[in-house]
């Protein structure tokens, strides 16, 4: 939600009114940099969300190196601003060709894992779906192909809000998930001790009756 808020507020121009006014281009490199933002936080919500640790660890240590590769990018623009719009025309590439491949590697995950999590795949798609029409739908409005003035409320605050939603009931349905899970093991935990000690019991008074007729027949 704060990274879309941000992303409407340089949008509209004011970044560059108030934040950096003698950099003619800040506006359009800061954008940039914010859906990257927006994009690194996704990729390392959804390895959480889909588990992907769990079900595919060679992609999760992929997706980690293009994590990293972002943050490097982001330090290297936040603190050389000179050197982001000096080279800007071969980093924009870059961050765009990692976007691609981990936006590949995310949904390539999603489909793999989908066996073992139908719901939650589920609610992934729906949620990032949302939001990804919200800044198509955007992105067409200032090219002119569709008319986003007729929205009473910016398409991307509905998508973020829409995302935001869909995500709540999926980790909802996550928590609950794993306290049933957490139930079923205690209560399979519960019946294994209780079988563990019926068989000693068992066995116990078995025990006993094979010494107690040791000793009848003896004393016979």
């Amino acid at each position: 939600m704060f990274a879309s808020g941000l992303y409407l507020f340089t949008a509209h121009g004011f970044s560059f009114a108030y934040l950096y006014p003698n950099v003619l281009d800040f506006n359009s490199y800061l954008r940039v940099y914010l859906i990257v933002g927006l994009f690194l936080c996704m990729m390392k919500f959804s390895q959480n969300f889909l588990s992907i640790r769990r079900y595919l660890p060679i992609v999760h240590r992929i997706i980690n190196g293009i994590l990293i590769s972002f943050g490097v990018l982001a330090i290297i623009s936040i603190f050389a601003l000179e050197f982001m719009t000096r080279y800007g025309l071969w980093i924009i590439p870059a961050i765009n060709s990692l976007s691609l491949v981990g936006g590949f590697l995310l949904i390539y995950a999603a489909i793999r894992t989908y066996k073992h999590q139908p719901v939650t795949v589920s609610i992934y798609f729906a949620a990032w779906g949302s939001l990804l029409a919200s800044y198509l739908i955007m992105t067409a409005g200032e090219f002119g192909i569709i008319a986003t003035e007729k929205f009473l409320v910016n398409p991307v605050l509905i998508g973020s809000s829409l995302e935001t939603f869909i995500f709540s009931v999926g980790l909802t349905y996550q928590i609950r998930k794993v306290y049933n899970e957490r139930n079923q093991l205690s209560q399979t935990m519960a019946r294994q001790q209780k079988d563990l000690l019926k068989a000693y019991v068992e066995g116990t008074e078995k025990e006993r009756e094979r010494i107690t007729r040791e000793l009848h027949d003896d004393i016979g």
